[in-house]
């Protein structure tokens, strides 16, 4: 709940030590805890440290073109749809689950931007290349961008 409204959620670091110990619990969930004392700023850096130390991100390489041709699309309304209704559920469980829940999160503190200044696009830039990432080396900025500009899409329009 804190973490919703403390200003920045996800674009501060935690203390690196702080964030090393927690990130290393990920891997080991019996052993994860994050009480409501634990700085907000240490959960998020950790989450996106852990997301990206994946070998294949949480939308997998497989299927990052099939979300990339979202972006061909001209219309919102069917980016949106395309999104729910082919991307999402190609992805397998458990990731289309965390997905569903990062997005959610990642909605819940948009809906507080008012007061921690992270609204849907600045939620999407910082969450986007953590998300999804191309592993092809060529246009790597240009890949960032779509990954930024999808995860403002589904923050937007989550249900």
């Amino acid at each position: 709940q804190m973490c919703i409204r403390d200003r920045s959620t996800g674009r501060l670091a935690g203390s690196s030590q702080d964030v090393k110990e927690l990130y290393q619990k990920f891997s080991k969930p019996e052993e994860l805890e994050i009480s409501e004392d634990t700085d907000p700023h240490v959960v998020a850096c950790s989450l996106k440290t852990y997301l990206r130390s994946q070998l294949d991100p949480l939308v997998p390489f497989n299927l990052y073109s099939k979300f990339i041709q979202v972006q061909n699309l001209s219309d919102e309304q069917e980016r949106v749809q395309m999104l729910k209704d082919v991307c999402i559920p190609a992805l397998l469980h458990p990731r289309g689950a965390i997905l569903s829940l990062l997005i959610d999160l990642l909605r819940n503190i948009s809906k507080n931007a008012d007061i921690n200044h992270m609204t849907a696009l600045n939620l999407g830039i910082v969450f986007g290349p953590t998300i999804m990432w191309s592993n092809q080396q060529t246009h790597e900025l240009d890949g960032l961008s779509h990954a930024n500009e999808l995860v403002t899409i589904m923050i937007e329009n989550y249900d």
